[in-house]
């Protein structure tokens, strides 16, 4: 059973988007693209967070793997390419991923891979901040370009 501290930390989303991504400098020459995410709980709630591709691509895995969620199988998820600088395949991803969690957050009861997805800890998350390596560089990152789509 959860403690009351678990079910406080739980985001239980009613909304959600992706209505913008950025570009992140981390140590040295290093930069990777984080899409921002906007979830919107029962109580109204707004909340905005940041994730990497590998984090949608590990959601999206987990959901497949459990042969659950027909509509989630059939999806067409972006590919990861290597066009670094292709802003076009940024928000084709953008897109894609928008209408992604849109589906998403129809599933009930709330998968346990959307679960993690939003949470700040777990196996998805941790996977997500390979910079220089496996480190998390919590707080020293640089927001260079932000790209907003939202109305």
């Amino acid at each position: 059973m959860s403690s009351m501290a678990e079910v406080a930390k739980r985001i239980v989303p009613t909304r959600m988007a992706v209505p913008s991504y950025q570009e992140v400098h981390g140590e040295g020459d290093t930069q990777y693209t984080v899409f921002v995410v906007e979830v919107e709980t029962l109580d109204g709630d707004r909340k905005f967070l940041k994730r990497r591709y590998n984090a949608f691509l590990n959601m999206h895995k987990e959901l497949k793997a459990s042969e659950k969620y027909p509509t989630i199988t059939n999806f067409n998820f972006p590919g990861k390419n290597f066009l670094r600088g292709a802003s076009s395949t940024k928000e084709d991803r953008r897109e894609r991923f928008d209408k992604y969690v849109q589906e998403l957050v129809q599933i009930n009861p709330m998968p346990p891979a959307l679960e993690q997805f939003l949470s700040d800890t777990g196996k998805v998350q941790q996977a997500l901040h390979k910079v220089s390596g496996w480190v998390k560089f919590w707080g020293r990152v640089n927001i260079n370009k932000i790209h907003n789509y939202s109305q």
